[in-house]
């Protein structure tokens, strides 16, 4: 037995695919049958007169007890309900607007003061930066320094 195993040649893949092929139009062919099998089936219950009932779940036309259409005062009361939910969101949008008017207005004054502030800053910087040329310039008119020296040396 041992022998007999061994002496199998091994498939190569287009003897693989043949053996597929096989199978699958076995398979085919039984589920071609299955078919067939079904549609006479149903040919023989047609001629005998036996039909089928057929049911359609849900029931388009059905009715539950417990549904009761919904009287004029209960959808006038569900009506003002809303509309008071509606009137109160628009109240609340309304301060919410507000507020947020109020706090950009104090941003632009908070920014329109930091833009004074920094133009009184680069004003002082221009004042400072100006102050050594203005040393200088004097300390040479009181010959101090000379016209080429900065340094403080003669």
């Amino acid at each position: 037995m041992r022998y007999f195993i061994a002496q199998i040649p091994q498939p190569n893949g287009a003897q693989v695919l043949i053996w597929i092929g096989c199978a699958g139009s076995v398979l085919g062919g039984l589920a071609f049958l299955v078919m067939l099998f079904n549609q006479l089936a149903k040919a023989r219950n047609t001629i005998a007169g036996k039909r089928e009932s057929v049911d359609l779940h849900p029931q388009p036309l059905e009715f539950h007890e417990g549904m009761t259409p919904a009287s004029e005062k209960d959808c006038r009361a569900r009506h003002d309900l809303a509309m008071k939910r509606i009137d109160d969101l628009q109240s609340r949008r309304e301060g919410d607007v507000a507020s947020l008017h109020e706090k950009i207005n104090g941003v632009a004054r908070e920014v329109s003061g930091l833009k004074t502030a920094v133009d009184s800053m680069a004003d002082r910087i221009g004042t400072v930066e100006a102050l050594p040329d203005r040393i200088i310039a004097m300390l040479r008119n009181f010959g101090v320094i000379g016209r080429g020296n900065t340094d403080g040396k003669h």
